[in-house]
């Protein structure tokens, strides 16, 4: 099989944020206690890509529960990790991302 330079594997991107691996203890507490959540069905509803970044996705249903785990992220950051993460995006717009290449025409083949 060709190397095609796979920058990231398939995920879900809840938040982004910076902080200091010093505080990674902290962020682990959060994940764990996230991770304790009621599971829940995700509906794919289609393929597409961030060509700017080199990102293949799958585009993703909203759904209450997704609503749900976005608005626990942002308050079990609030609560726990506010000294210390001034600030973060939770996404406003969910997509499983496939993966990401070195370059967009790894995308266009």
């Amino acid at each position: 099989m060709e190397n095609i330079n796979i920058l990231s594997k398939p995920h879900i991107t809840m938040a982004l944020f910076r902080v200091e691996t010093k505080y990674e203890d902290r962020l682990v507490n959060i994940v764990a206690k996230l991770s304790k959540g009621k599971y829940f069905i995700v509906d794919i509803l289609g393929i597409n890509a961030f060509f700017n970044s080199h990102v293949l996705l799958l585009e993703i249903d909203n759904s209450k529960a997704l609503g749900k785990l976005f608005y626990k992220i942002g308050v079990m950051f609030n609560e726990e990790l506010n000294d210390v993460v001034p600030k973060i995006f939770i996404s406003k717009a969910p997509h499983m991302t496939i993966s990401k290449v070195k370059n967009k025409a790894m995308l266009d083949d």
